[in-house]
């Protein structure tokens, strides 16, 4: 039985991902620190379904503490690590950038460097579709496009994917850098925005929309999983893949849809674009299809 190390098993994708490769027939390592950024009986609740099953075993700990990681890895011999572990939230991450850098950059080091001296050889690395910033073209192209960051989280996440680089320079490794685009569904953390739409629609309270043309590639996480269990099968080097829906839908019309679903009418109001949010995302997704079957 293949066994398969995931940090960030507690979270939005985590758990998903989790709970998909457990059902697969996988034994699941899951690394989790229950980071309170938002309510941790959430994240518990996350993980409520993989703890009942003999193939899940858990570890709550922090990605920065290297020797507890080292202690896991050794203890747990796998050939693969999905690394998810990171602090989300574009806004948020003006108010804490030294945090973002901490987890999300530093934290990636650790990983992969305490999985390389473990023997470990292939990753799956969860970056994001906020690493493309505010594009020029009209889709992002993972070969094509650059980074253009454009909020603390986007830097922590391109200087993540700087990491691995340096690292694939001097070991010899196959690692998958999937950027996902605006992930939704069930278990979305509180702070996303259906989650937020919803909330207000149902407490009559006015949405403010950033911008009356902003839009965004949406993807629902069963998508995203699938994505991430192909490329478990891929190992090639260093490549970088999109990962979203290649779709890209106004916002106000997403409200609109949510308001239909709740029997209300949504009332919005349009505010300027905020600080770090791009006015698209839209992924090309033909290297994924091609390469990953995605």
């Amino acid at each position: 039985m293949e066994k398969i190390i995931i940090t960030g098993c507690a979270g939005f994708i985590g758990s998903h991902l989790t709970e998909t490769l457990l059902a697969a027939g996988y034994k699941v390592i899951g690394i989790d620190n229950f980071h309170p950024y938002y309510d941790i009986a959430l994240k518990k609740q996350n993980l409520q379904s993989a703890l009942q099953n003999s193939h899940f075993q858990f570890y709550e700990v922090d990605i920065l503490k290297v020797s507890q990681l080292e202690k896991i890895f050794s203890e747990n011999p796998s050939s693969t690590v999905v690394h998810l572990a990171a602090l989300p939230g574009v806004r948020n991450s003006f108010e804490h950038p030294e945090e973002y850098f901490k987890i999300n950059t530093e934290g990636t080091q650790s990983v992969f460097e305490t999985a390389l001296r473990q023997g470990i050889r292939h990753f799956l690395f969860s970056s994001s579709s906020s690493v493309y910033g505010e594009m020029q073209g009209q889709k992002a192209v993972e070969d094509v496009t650059p980074p253009n960051p454009i909020s603390p989280y986007a830097k922590s996440k391109v200087e993540a994917e700087k990491v691995i680089l340096h690292l694939a320079e001097s070991q010899s490794f196959s690692v998958n850098i999937l950027r996902f685009f605006t992930v939704y569904g069930p278990r979305q953390r509180p702070d996303m925005a259906f989650q937020k739409f919803r909330r207000k629609i149902l407490a009559g309270e006015t949405i403010e929309l950033y911008g009356a043309n902003i839009s965004r590639d949406f993807t629902p996480v069963n998508r995203i999983v699938r994505g991430l269990e192909h490329a478990l099968h891929y190992r090639n080097g260093v490549e970088i893949f999109n990962l979203g829906s290649g779709i890209k839908t106004p916002v106000k019309d997403i409200i609109l849809q949510i308001g239909h679903e709740l029997g209300l009418t949504p009332h919005i109001q349009i505010i300027p674009q905020q600080k770090g949010d791009p006015s698209f995302t839209l992924s090309d997704i033909s290297k994924a299809k091609k390469l990953l079957n995605y």
